[in-house]
C-alpha cells in the first residue's frame, strides 16, 4: 500500500476528530465557476493550513487548559491536543470604543499533533492477523498551530499587565470557536444591525475562512493564498470568544440545508453577483 493509501486513512481518522478537512477536488476561486458547488464532495481529503487566524481544527472536549489529552488511537494513529496559556496581545482603543473602556487583545495557540505509522497493515474490507506494533514500523508526526485571537473590553487606564494580572488565576480560561454555514452573529452584533451601524454581509465577509496568504495545494503547488476554503462545497464561517471556564467549542455545520452567501462571497464562487445566491 502506498503513501497517498495511508494518507486517505489518517485523513478519515482525523475528519472524525473534528479536525477541519476540505477535498483534494477543492476549488480556488478560480476554477470554481467551472463546477457547480454541490459537485464537490468528501472523498479524498486533505488537511489544509490556514495561517495565523484559523490552521487545524483541534476538538474541543478533548482539550483542557494547559493540559495534552489524547483522542482514542483508530488505525494506528494518535491524535494529540494542547491549549496554551492565554497571553495578551496589546490593550488599545479600537475604532468603535464603548465609553470609559479600551480593548484587549487575547490569543490561544491550540496544538494538534497526528501520531501514524509509516504503514497501513489493514483496510475497510481487510483485518491484520498481527498487531501494528509488532511490524516495528517507524512512526511518523504531523504538528500543527491553531491562533485564536479573541477581543474583549476592558476598563479605562488597564494595560497589558494588569490584564495579564487577571487572566492568570483563571486556569479554565479558553478561547472557544464556531464554525457554521452562516455568519455567527452576537446579541451586541445582531443590535448593530438593528441599528443600521454594520450589515450582515459586512460581518459575514470578515468571517468567511480563507488559505492564509501565501498557502499552496499540497499536491499541485498552486497559488491558493486568499482562496475560500470550502467544505462538502459549502462555505465556512468561524469566530472565537473568550471565556472564563472551559467552553466546548459549536460546529454548526450541514452537509445539507441553507447556506449564507453575500453578493460579494457569490461574486468570488460563481463569477458574477446574484442575489438569489444568498441563501441557498
Amino acid at each position: 500500500m502506498g503513501s497517498s493509501y495511508f494518507t486517505k486513512v489518517i485523513l478519515s481518522v482525523v475528519a472524525n476528530a473534528g479536525i477541519l478537512i476540505i477535498t483534494n477536488k477543492h476549488f480556488t476561486k478560480k476554477q470554481f465557476t467551472k463546477r457547480k458547488i454541490m459537485e464537490t464532495n468528501t472523498t479524498g481529503s486533505t488537511v489544509i493550513s490556514l495561517g495565523a487566524d484559523a490552521q487545524a481544527e483541534p476538538q474541543a472536549d478533548q482539550v483542557v487548559n494547559g493540559l495534552v489529552n489524547e483522542a482514542p488511537v483508530d488505525n494506528g494513529v494518535k491524535i494529540t491536543h494542547e491549549k496554551g496559556e492565554i497571553t495578551v496581545d496589546d490593550v488599545y482603543t479600537s475604532q468603535f470604543q464603548k465609553p470609559k473602556s479600551l480593548t484587549a487583545q487575547l490569543r490561544q495557540v491550540i496544538t494538534t499533533t497526528f501520531e501514524y505509522p509509516e504503514r497501513q497493515i489493514s483496510n475497510d474490507m481487510q483485518d491484520s492477523l498481527f498487531e501494528m506494533s509488532e511490524f516495528g514500523f517507524e512512526r511518523l508526526k504531523i504538528t500543527s498551530h491553531e491562533n485564536r485571537i479573541a477581543f474583549i473590553d476592558v476598563p479605562l487606564g488597564s494595560t497589558k499587565e494588569s490584564v495579564t494580572s487577571m487572566l492568570k488565576p483563571l486556569t479554565d480560561a479558553c478561547i472557544y470557536k464556531v464554525l457554521a454555514n452562516e455568519p455567527i452573529l452576537t446579541s451586541d452584533q445582531q443590535r448593530g444591525i438593528d441599528a443600521g451601524l454594520t450589515t450582515k454581509d459586512i460581518i459575514a465577509n470578515s468571517q468567511a475562512i480563507r488559505y492564509s496568504e501565501g498557502a499552496t495545494d499540497r499536491e499541485t503547488g498552486e497559488d491558493v493564498g486568499g482562496d475560500l476554503i470550502l467544505r462538502n462545497g459549502r462555505i465556512q464561517y468561524r469566530a472565537v470568544f473568550f471565556k472564563k471556564t472551559t467552553t466546548p467549542d459549536i460546529d454548526r455545520r450541514t452537509t445539507e440545508g441553507e447556506v449564507f452567501y453575500t453578493p460579494e462571497l457569490s461574486a468570488e464562487l460563481f463569477g458574477s453577483i446574484n442575489e438569489e445566491t444568498q441563501h441557498m
